[in-house]
């Protein structure tokens, strides 16, 4: 009854899309090939989207485009029957369901170029460059039971060139990074991420640098735990930290000093805060991080290394909580081989006594600059 709650896991392995069930251990391969990431179950776990917005159901009998074009973003909508809203290559704004006709919500060169939605469904936020150049950066929420009517929520200043949206706060704050410059070189060394209140054009500096990476941010009860830190080496002064309503500012670094913290998760309660962390140093190669899984508790700050420090080449990525808080679920990269860095799943428990695995073989993956790309090549689902 204990593995049967915990689902399913959709993975890549090299352009194949596989999915295997953590209660019987069996794998069946839904796409055989030309696939690749983002891998995203959809809330009811009937479908999985990948790569630009494409869907195979999870019997693998349908493989669909329910946006009818390609998308550089997209996302599920939680409550909606399986709903994804997309932008297209051009700007536009697309929803659509699995086997129904795509709904265009804004026009090809609308100009946006992101999207996200918060956790219980109701709002979506979509970045917007309005000229031709993106100088006049603005945040559109809009209804997913009425596309069609989206809302000017915030026109950043007239300097700012660009904005990426990152998520939404527990208390419906919508988070975002702005890129002043428009510079890309200084995007990947990392932005302020800020936050914007609802109906009140109230900005919020959350924290003044982090990379950007939506992975690196999660709800925590009704908090929000993430990575910061400026550079754009992952192994190199990241920090975990704690951002806390009503302001929403970070107000606790929990962990950071001899080593380096990236990808945190939490329990459902929010009592315990999971992430990968390892030697705060500059590396040798990509590919060696040799990162372990460690638990942190938000009111204490204290530490549970849940993995054993990993031998050289080895590093343990990725982690992600169970629905019921007593599993986490996580990468166990290297060697590099050729430019080839394969991944294992397994799982550990909670308490740091158990771990599980391999559950299977995925990737191949990368570790540019110490940042790892298996968020994007693997997802869970479980049936609450």
């Amino acid at each position: 009854a204990a593995r049967r709650r915990l689902g399913e896991v959709t993975y890549l392995r090299d352009d194949a899309i596989r999915v295997t069930s953590l209660a019987s251990c069996r794998t069946r391969t839904l796409v055989p090939r030309g696939a690749d990431g983002p891998l995203r179950f959809s809330p009811s776990g009937r479908w999985i989207a990948y790569g630009q917005g494409t869907v195979v159901s999870a019997d693998g009998r349908s493989i669909l485009r329910p946006l009818g074009a390609k998308a550089v973003d997209w996302t599920w909508v939680a409550h909606h029957d399986d709903l994804l809203v997309g932008v297209t290559v051009a700007g536009g704004v697309v929803y659509g369901r699995p086997g129904q006709t795509p709904r265009r919500s804004q026009p090809d060169g609308w100009g946006a170029f992101g999207v996200v939605a918060d956790q219980d469904g109701s709002r979506l936020a979509i970045a917007r460059g309005s000229d031709r150049r993106n100088r006049d950066a603005q945040i559109w929420t809009a209804d997913p039971d009425d596309p069609g009517r989206p809302r000017l929520a915030y026109r950043l200043p007239n300097a700012t060139a660009a904005v990426q949206v990152a998520g939404f706060t527990p208390g419906g704050q919508i988070l975002f990074w702005p890129n002043r410059l428009g510079s890309a070189s200084l995007e990947a060394d990392g932005l302020a991420l800020q936050a914007l209140a609802p109906g009140l054009h109230q900005v919020t500096t959350v924290t003044t640098s982090m990379l950007l990476n939506r992975d690196w941010i999660a709800r925590c009860g009704q908090r929000v735990a993430l990575t910061v830190g400026g550079d754009r080496r992952a192994n190199l002064d990241k920090a975990l930290a704690l951002s806390e309503p009503p302001n929403v500012r970070v107000v606790a670094n929990l962990a950071g000093g001899s080593r380096s913290w990236i990808s945190p998760d939490c329990t459902p309660d929010g009592h315990i805060i999971v992430a990968a962390a390892g030697p705060n140093r500059h590396e040798h190669s990509f590919g060696d991080e040799r990162r372990s899984i460690w638990s942190v508790s938000p009111e204490s700050a204290r530490r549970v290394r849940l993995t054993p420090s990993p031998p050289t080449h080895i590093s343990d990525e990725d982690p992600r909580v169970s629905p019921d808080g007593k599993w986490v679920m996580f990468v166990r990269s290297g060697p590099l081989r050729r430019e080839r860095l394969p991944g294992r799943l397994y799982l550990a428990s909670i308490t740091g006594t158990r771990l599980v695995g391999p559950l299977a073989t995925i990737g191949p993956g990368v570790s540019y600059y110490g940042e790892p790309s298996w968020h994007d090549q693997v997802d869970w689902h479980v049936v609450r």
